[in-house]
């Protein structure tokens, strides 16, 4: 890849705890990271490309590239291609980011997730799920056959292109070059990216076949576990418990609900709300109803709960999806799930529109999403209609708002 390095400006996110962008699970912090890379003076990045500055290639890729950061033991890297990564078919057009291994020789699995900032909310507009992929920065042919566990000195496999992996076409320029655009604001643009779950192994020469191991050349496969358990929910092998949700009957399996959420766990093995029947079988299920709650959005949470991933959306429209990710946020919110919380909440904050501010602040104060509500408020603070804003957020929404929370919206909108 042919590519043009650009000085940046890169910094550390010291300022934002790692639990606001990183997943709430249980780990060693040394494992889970988070950095910004921002970008200053982005329309001189495309101008150098079409001036092919430097070496006369007018085609190449032109790259901007952080500040290295350590996280679980490793040198990592952001990538940012203004107008598409060369190796990337397809991307041309887009705005490319990826995540790169910096460390070397080293083999790493990791979970990471990129994304813009939107530059009115601060929220980072992250991809619905995590990606995990394996960085393999292997050292070349003649360290492997060295008998000392360092490189040779003539060797040249820094120069070698690093590992990386990334969102090819993660927005397009002319939505992020638009006038209304709230990721590009004075000529700069920033890209988050949270990195998790980081497993790996430095690489030596005493790992290689220098040592006489020999090297198989097999592939582990990726996780699957969450497939596994998924198909247990479609197949309903062993499900011992029923929800009645509007009349709609879903059946799971307790100990699997119970391990995902404290308050299925209190529920289902306490005697709160649940009565026993017998089946066919002459078993004992657990018959629990559930009120409040459309089918939908229970059968999207099972979906998650199983999987650890949202359900397929492409087939909603935006007015559809974003009624079914407030129902989730609530729904999340009542079962404790934190993750599917968080996960809703950077949706939402993305999607923000002068008809829905209002509503996802009323949605925010009432769950506790004070990041949600936070993205509101500035979103509100920051729009150029500020008379449909001040109309959603008038006197009449003071009874579903509560009086405080509308006089601090109809306040970011005068």
């Amino acid at each position: 890849m042919r590519s043009l390095s650009l000085a940046i400006t890169s910094h550390f996110v010291e300022h934002m705890p790692l639990t606001a962008w990183a997943d709430p699970i249980a780990g060693d912090a040394r494992q889970q990271g988070a950095h910004m890379l921002e970008v200053t003076r982005y329309s001189h990045l495309l101008h150098r490309r079409r001036r092919g500055v430097g070496t006369g290639d007018r085609n190449r890729c032109v790259v901007v590239e952080s500040v290295g950061f350590t996280v679980g033991g490793y040198q990592w890297a952001i990538l940012f291609y203004p107008d598409g990564d060369d190796d990337a078919p397809g991307s041309s057009g887009y705005v490319s980011v990826s995540l790169a291994l910096v460390t070397r020789p080293a083999r790493v699995r990791a979970s990471f997730n990129l994304g813009l900032v939107n530059r009115a909310t601060g929220l980072p507009s992250f991809q619905p799920e995590d990606t995990t992929a394996v960085f393999d920065n292997a050292a070349c042919c003649c360290c492997r056959v060295h008998p000392y566990p360092y490189p040779i000195p003539t060797c040249r496999h820094e120069r070698r292109r690093r590992s990386s992996h990334g969102v090819p076409r993660l927005m397009r320029r002319c939505e992020l070059e638009a006038s209304s655009s709230a990721y590009l604001r004075d000529d700069a643009v920033t890209v988050a990216c949270v990195v998790t779950g980081v497993t790996g192994t430095a690489l030596t020469s005493s790992s290689s076949s220098s040592r006489g191991a020999p090297e198989i050349g097999c592939r582990v496969p990726e996780r699957d576990l969450h497939l596994h358990i998924g198909d247990l929910l479609v197949s309903q092998e062993g499900a011992d418990v029923t929800f009645d949700v509007d009349g709609e009957a879903f059946a799971a399996h307790r100990i699997i609900l119970a391990a995902r959420s404290p308050v299925f766990e209190a529920e289902l093995y306490g005697s709160s709300s649940t009565t026993e029947t017998a089946d066919d079988a002459h078993t004992v299920v657990v018959v629990v109803t559930v009120r409040d709650m459309r089918p939908e959005t229970f059968r999207a949470l099972l979906h998650f709960i199983y999987t650890d991933s949202l359900p397929a959306m492409s087939h909603l429209g935006m007015d559809e999806m974003r009624e079914l990710v407030q129902d989730l946020l609530a729904a999340a919110d009542r079962y404790a799930v934190d993750r599917l919380k968080v996960m809703c909440e950077h949706i939402l904050a993305r999607t923000l529109h002068v008809e829905n501010a209002a509503r996802t602040l009323v949605l925010a104060d009432r769950h506790g999403c004070d990041r949600l509500k936070h993205a509101s408020i500035q979103f509100m603070e920051s729009s150029s209609d500020k008379s449909e804003m001040g109309l959603m957020a008038s006197s009449s929404n003071k009874v579903e708002m509560g009086d405080d929370v509308a006089i601090e919206a109809l306040e970011k909108t005068m």
